[in-house]
């Protein structure tokens, strides 16, 4: 072969080199890119079941507090009546 296809063929393999390098590189970046998603979607679905959970406990206290304002109504009312009932 020529010096010039040799030249040519030196640089192939050098540009091959380096994009195996870069390839590598973006493979071990990927699976580090991987495990961060994995690990998100891990705290997600933590977020999510506490919320579905605070959303549960959030209607218990709006009953709780329902049903203690009506009562307190209620006896109010009552003892209203009872006490300014005419005698």
């Amino acid at each position: 072969m020529s010096d010039f296809h040799q030249e040519q063929l030196s640089q192939a393999h050098i540009a091959i080199a380096v994009l195996e390098t870069k390839v590598e590189a973006q493979a071990k970046e990927i699976e580090r890119l991987t495990s961060i998603v994995e690990r998100m979607a891990t705290k997600l679905d933590t977020v999510a079941n506490t919320l579905t959970e605070a959303r549960g406990g959030w209607r218990a206290m709006m009953l709780l507090g329902g049903a203690g304002a009506t009562f307190g109504g209620l006896a109010t009312w009552a003892l209203e009546h009872i006490l300014r009932a005419p005698r």
